[in-house]
């Protein structure tokens, strides 16, 4: 009788990170998946507060001679500081793509980790930036790479970059779909 109750609560779906879970495990899942994002926000979040505490004072730190430095920069702008004193605008569109982002996770719970973690990461990253823009009408940005002229940038952008990447890897080679079709 307890293991025909457990076949019942079995979700489907070939493939994707939901493939035969329990609604327990699927909770299990997506209560892992929240306290994830909660700690690289809290990571973020953290790292911009201690440049703004004990960087911003000095302005910049080498950490790894020609490779790798620590630069305060307060960037009104988006990438690459375009559209730069559009703090407003960069607002309101982060805040539609970060709230699209959990929406689609939400609605979406049985698509695969190869989908689902860069979307994770893309919601965290946008979630700690849109959190500076919010709070200071700017992004603290620190991270600074010496051996190339490049934007200074911070642990949310990696994210954002970092969930780009895997995402257009897992729509380019495997399409994206629960079951690895193209």
């Amino acid at each position: 009788m307890e293991r025909e109750g457990a076949q019942a609560r079995r979700i489907t779906g070939a493939g994707a990170a939901g493939a035969g879970e329990t609604v327990e495990e699927r909770g299990e899942r997506m209560l892992a998946e929240g306290i994830a994002v909660l700690l690289l926000l809290a990571f973020d979040q953290a790292a911009k507060y201690a440049a703004r505490a004990y960087l911003r004072p000095i302005g910049s730190r080498t950490l790894i001679p020609g490779v790798l430095g620590l630069r305060y920069s307060e960037n009104t702008g988006a990438a690459f500081s375009s559209f730069s004193g559009s703090t407003g605008l960069l607002t309101g569109l982060t805040a539609l793509l970060v709230a699209g982002i959990l929406i689609w996770l939400l609605t979406h719970r049985q698509e695969p980790r190869r989908i689902r973690v860069p979307l994770l990461m893309i919601f965290a990253g946008g979630a700690g930036n849109l959190i500076d823009r919010l709070c200071f009408s700017y992004v603290t940005d620190f991270i600074e790479l010496l051996f190339v002229r490049f934007a200074i940038f911070n642990l949310a952008d990696i994210l954002i970059t970092v969930g780009a990447v895997l995402l257009a890897i897992a729509v380019l080679f495997y399409g994206g779909t629960r079951d690895g079709a193209k």
